[in-house]
Order: C-alpha cells, then sequence, then structure tokens
C-alpha cells in the first residue's frame, strides 16, 4: 500500500500535545514551502483589508491580474474532462500552478514517507503472528476476526476501532445507527406519497416492525437507501458484490431507527433479506450492503468535498489579493488541497493500485462512479448547506417522528454553530453594512467566478448580504473539516472499514438462495491475508498523530502567521471558537456506554468528531 497517513512514532492518546517548532513558519498547519507565495514572512505586518476605498489600489489588482493569469483552469485530474468533475489547476500550460500543486504535495508526501514505513511494519507484524491462519487461510468463526486489532497497529490505530464495533458489529441497532452517523449522506425519508421500491410482504412487516410497510409509509416512519446503480460497474475477476438497496424504519413503539429489508439485487439474485431470516443469512445481507455502503463513501467524498473545494479556492486564487481576509480564511482551510486529487490519481486508483487490489471493483471503475455522482448533482453547493440538505431527506424538522438519536447531527452541529458565529463576527467586522460587499470588487469577483468559470453548481450567482457570505464560508469550512472527517480520515480504520464486519468485496459469488453458514460467510470474506491488507488501506487514511496538535480542528483559526494582521474582532472570534471546541472535546472524550449498553443510542462509542483530534483540512 502507498496511500498513506500521518503518524508519529510515539503512541498519541486524545489529550496529548504533539511536540511541535516554535516558529510558525516550519509548521505544516501554515504551509511553509508557500509562506513566500501567500505573502506570510514574519516582516510583514500589514493588516488583511477587503479590496474597497484605500486600499484597493492599482498594484494590487495588477498582482491579482497576473495571478489570474498563472492559474488557469485546466480539466478534472480524476476524469480527465470536465464532464465528470470540477477544475483543477491547468498544471500542464502554467509553470505557476504547478509549482503551487507541487510544493502542496511535496508538503503532504513528505511526512508520508514516514508514515508508509509504519504501516508496513505493523502490517508486517500482524502477518507474521503465530496465531494467525495466514498464506491464504481463514479463521473458523467470525469473532476470530477480532485478533487482527490486538495490538498490532499501535502507531496507526493506537486507541484501536471504537468500542462496541467489534463486540456488537452483528447488532441490527449498530448496523442501523451506522447510517445516522458514520455515512450518513444516503439515507432519506420516504414522504407517504411515494411508492416503494420493493415490497416486504405484511406477515413479514408485522414479525419485524409490529405493522405493516404500507402503514410504516404513510406514518413517515420508513426510510430507503439505493445503491443499484453500483450493478452498472465492472467487477474484477475474482471479486464480487451486489448492489443493495434497503428500508430502515423508526419502531412505533420503542422509537429506535432498525433496518426492515434489505434487497441484493446481483446477478442471479433478486433475494430479499430481513430480521426474520435465519441468523446468517440476514448477517450476510448486511455485509453485503456495507460493501456497497463502504463504495459508496469515499467515492462521494471524493466528489463531494475534495474536488468542490479545489474549485471554490481555484476561483478565489483567481480574484484575490493575499491581502484579502477571505482569501486567508480560504487558504488557511484549504492546506493542501489540491494534493489530495494528485495524490489520489497516483496512488490510489493508479494501476495495481489499492482500488484494484482491495475493492470488488478497480480503480477505472471508481473514476466512472465519480463521474455519476457528478451527474446526480454531489458537487451542488446551496443543496448541500448542513441543515437545509437534511432537512430535504426528512431527517430533521419533518412532518413525520423524529429520529430518537441522530449523532451525525448533533456533532456535526456542535461544530458548525460556532463556525457560524465565528464567521458571522469575521464578516461583520469588515463589512459593516449590507451594502458594503457591493464596492469589495474582489469579492464580487470571486462569486461571478466560482458560480460561472469554476463551474460549482448552485453557487450564488451574486451576494448581497452579509448572511449570504457568512453561509458560503460556513459550508466552505463544514466540506473541509465536518463532512470530511465523518466520511474519510480517521473514521475508516475506526468505524467504517473495521473487519469482518465491513468488507471491501466478496470472494464467492453472491448467494442465489437463503441457507448461510457462518463458514459460508467466511469462505466469501477476504482471507487473512486479504483482511490484514484492508486495514492496512483503513488506517492509511488515519490521522491520529494529529491529536492535539495544529492541525486539529480546534487549532482551525488560531492561525499564527495570519491572526495577528487580521482585525480584533476576529481574533477574538477565533478565541471564543477554540473555547467551545475545547468544551466540545472534553464531552466527546468522556462519552462511554450507559446502563443500556449504549452512547447517543448506538451499541458503539463514536468519537471521531472529537476537535482535539480530527483535522480542520481536508487531511487526505
Amino acid at each position: 500500500m502507498v496511500f498513506t497517513m500521518d503518524i508519529h512514532k510515539d503512541t498519541l492518546r486524545y489529550s496529548q500535545k504533539t511536540a511541535e517548532p516554535t516558529d510558525p513558519s516550519t509548521k505544516l498547519a501554515n504551509a511553509p514551502s508557500l509562506i513566500p507565495f501567500f505573502e506570510l514572512t514574519p516582516n510583514n505586518t500589514a493588516p488583511f483589508a477587503t479590496a474597497e476605498g484605500t486600499a484597493n489600489t492599482d498594484e494590487r489588482q495588477a498582482g491579482v491580474k497576473a495571478r489570474r493569469e498563472q492559474f488557469p483552469y485546466g480539466p478534472d485530474i480524476i476524469s480527465g474532462g470536465l464532464t465528470g468533475g470540477l477544475p483543477y489547476p491547468d498544471i500542464k500550460s502554467s509553470k505557476q500552478a504547478e509549482d503551487f500543486v507541487n510544493k502542496q504535495f511535496a508538503d503532504l508526501i513528505g511526512e508520508q514517507g514516514i508514515i508508509v514505513k509504519d504501516i508496513a511494519n505493523e502490517a508486517a507484524v500482524t502477518a507474521s503472528r503465530p496465531d494467525l491462519p495466514l498464506n491464504g487461510g481463514r479463521f473458523q468463526k467470525l469473532e476470530d476476526f477480532f485478533k487482527l486489532y490486538e495490538g498490532d497497529w499501535m502507531k496507526s490505530i493506537p486507541d484501536g476501532p471504537f468500542p462496541g464495533t467489534l463486540e456488537n458489529g452483528e447488532k441490527d441497532l449498530l448496523f442501523s445507527m451506522e447510517r445516522l452517523s458514520i455515512q450518513a449522506f444516503s439515507i432519506r425519508r420516504l414522504r407517504p406519497d411515494e411508492k416503494p421500491e420493493f415490497a416486504v410482504d405484511d406477515e413479514t412487516a408485522q414479525r419485524v416492525t409490529g405493522t405493516t410497510q404500507a402503514q410504516l409509509l404513510k406514518d413517515s416512519r420508513l426510510f430507503y437507501i439505493d445503491y443499484r446503480d453500483q450493478a452498472l460497474q465492472k467487477l474484477t475477476e475474482g471479486r464480487y458484490a451486489a448492489a443493495c438497496d434497503a428500508f430502515f424504519y423508526i419502531h412505533p413503539e420503542s422509537g429506535d431507527f432498525l433496518p426492515l429489508a434489505i434487497r441484493a439485487n446481483a446477478p442471479d439474485s433478486a433475494l430479499v433479506y430481513t430480521p426474520a431470516d435465519d441468523r446468517y443469512d440476514w448477517l450476510y445481507a448486511k455485509m453485503l450492503f456495507n460493501v456497497n455502503d463502504m463504495w459508496f463513501g469515499q467515492w462521494f467524498h471524493v466528489i463531494f468535498t475534495h474536488e468542490v473545494i479545489d474549485a471554490v479556492y481555484l476561483a478565489s486564487l483567481r480574484t484575490m489579493s493575499n491581502s484579502h481576509p477571505i482569501f486567508n480564511v480560504l487558504s488557511r482551510l484549504g492546506l493542501q488541497t489540491f494534493a489530495i486529487r494528485l495524490s489520489a490519481l497516483r496512488t490510489l486508483f493508479n494501476p495495481g493500485g489499492p482500488v484494484d487490489s482491495i475493492f470488488a471493483w478497480g480503480g477505472d471503475e471508481s473514476k466512472k462512479f465519480i463521474s455519476r455522482l457528478f451527474a446526480d448533482g454531489a458537487t451542488t453547493w446551496t443543496p448541500h448547506y448542513f441543515e437545509p440538505e437534511l432537512r430535504a431527506r426528512g431527517l430533521i424538522d419533518s412532518d413525520g417522528p423524529a429520529l430518537k438519536s441522530f449523532p451525525f447531527y448533533t456533532d456535526s452541529k456542535r461544530i458548525i454553530d460556532p463556525i457560524r458565529d465565528y464567521m458571522r463576527a469575521f464578516v461583520h467586522s469588515y463589512y459593516p453594512t449590507d451594502a458594503s460587499l457591493a464596492d469589495d470588487v474582489e469579492l464580487q469577483n470571486w462569486i461571478a467566478e466560482a458560480s460561472g468559470p469554476a463551474q460549482v453548481q448552485a453557487f450564488p450567482t451574486s451576494l448581497s448580504c452579509r448572511d449570504d457570505l457568512v453561509e458560503i464560508l460556513v459550508h466552505y469550512a463544514y466540506l473541509v473539516s465536518v463532512a470530511h472527517g465523518v466520511l474519510n480520515t480517521n473514521d475508516l480504520s475506526l468505524a467504517q472499514l473495521v473487519v469482518p464486519w465491513h468488507a471491501t468485496a466478496f470472494y464467492k459469488p453472491v448467494a442465489t438462495e437463503k441457507g448461510m453458514t457462518e463458514q459460508d460467510i467466511i469462505a466469501a470474506l477476504p482471507d487473512v491475508k486479504e483482511s490484514i491488507r484492508a486495514i492496512q488501506l483503513a488506517a492509511a487514511f488515519g490521522r491520529p498523530s494529529l491529536a492535539g496538535g495544529d492541525r486539529a480542528l480546534i487549532e482551525m483559526f488560531e492561525d499564527g502567521l495570519r491572526l495577528p494582521r487580521y482585525n480584533e474582532e476576529t481574533r477574538e472570534a477565533a478565541k471564543v471558537f477554540s473555547g467551545e471546541m475545547e468544551r466540545f472535546s472534553d464531552e466527546v472524550q468522556a462519552r462511554g456506554f450507559d446502563e443500556q449498553g449504549l452512547s447517543q443510542g448506538m451499541p458503539f462509542v463514536w468519537k471521531v468528531l472529537d476537535p482535539r483530534v480530527t483535522p480542520f483540512y481536508v487531511a487526505i
């Protein structure tokens, strides 16, 4: 594996503070190789200023014009065009753009070299253990897979998977609540006037839920996830997967969010599974679903966070001066942003790379899938604002019964609301009235650029209200931190890709009849060697070493080079934000199981959005 992660040599706990240089110009959080580009040298103490009045000099605008020419738009480097993704800097025709991207890439890859070695060593230690059946061997029981996490991953997964993830992996409540925590971007509530895509007969539905599918629909208690489009993909030879769709529901009596049915939609298999089936048939169906869920989540994260942020930030490079306060916020949060797509192209989607080696479908299929997500609107801006998007899927403020627990929403909101408070103070301090927005030529050009040449779908085309600007900046911050942190980074090794419950592929054709046994499932899952490779890949996306450091979310606005050049109101807002994140982090770190064996209504303890741990930027 060559797709890498950021690990220091010593095991880190969440409460520890990493040792860092005292000179802010040497910290990776400040992109040291690009400090001259951003004019952030210590002798430059000029306050940041919007492009209006006396601050909008001819010299300043000449610099903006020159940089615009240095950063032309190029095609999406993953799909190879602009019909399958958003623009990327044209590094082939512009030496300046190439230099900028290469410096970001060098910052990213420089720390990853150490990590590659660390992960490889840990995987080798695990693969050499005498208590594991290697060389194509298989475990005898599903719980034997737990041995793979016993102490060998002390640098890359220092605290192991989240408590409960392994032990409670077969529980229906864990399976369903994963849809409301570790990957909450697919589920939607069905409207009472919708026709369900497949039927669950009344007798079975009564056994499972105490009522019928039709009644659940009528009462707005029925939810749906659809991964049938994955049937369009060409499977890698020797690997198999379904293309599941599934119903979930709010129980009429307990209020628990639970699974109702999973349809496999595999070649020669239209089987519908429910909790009323035998134990291993139902477990097998959940595992089939998890393969599809993993595939969707990872490529959705590429298009939803990386591609969108790249395009919006590229638009700012073409329209704003280094002196503009908003450009500096975007640059801080856009740390290493262009490096990620380039790294993915070279070390993830590459022939023979991790996708080809691990997943049911290869790297070329992943790129096609990303293009389909783009066509389906995954990069739209305003429709994906945090609460409006959840509201549109019926997950909050619905006419139906509320979800008893929605960890993704509640944890995210604890971060997004303070981000909004910071951005409001920041924007209102630089723009005293709504009318003052119109006088800032760079701001207005950025809005026009992002919604026009940068091709960010549904980005605002004009700006006349300060609070609209606040929401634009909040969404940018949400994508780089919360959304990315949930869909990728530490969540993979701690929950989303924890074997055996979450596989990247099956190695036997999808069952065409029921009657699975535990041994049948084990025979279909990756063997021990392949399972170790899956853990290795998941660990490669983790950033546990950022815990307590200056790239953790709690430090989002504590920019040692830029902060002194913002106005007093902005500096004070940064302190308030850090204080709010400190309090939330304390709450997250104190989480455990209650007397019912639950945490946030789930049989596992989810801590992925701990502000002292999760990065403030798109770290990988």
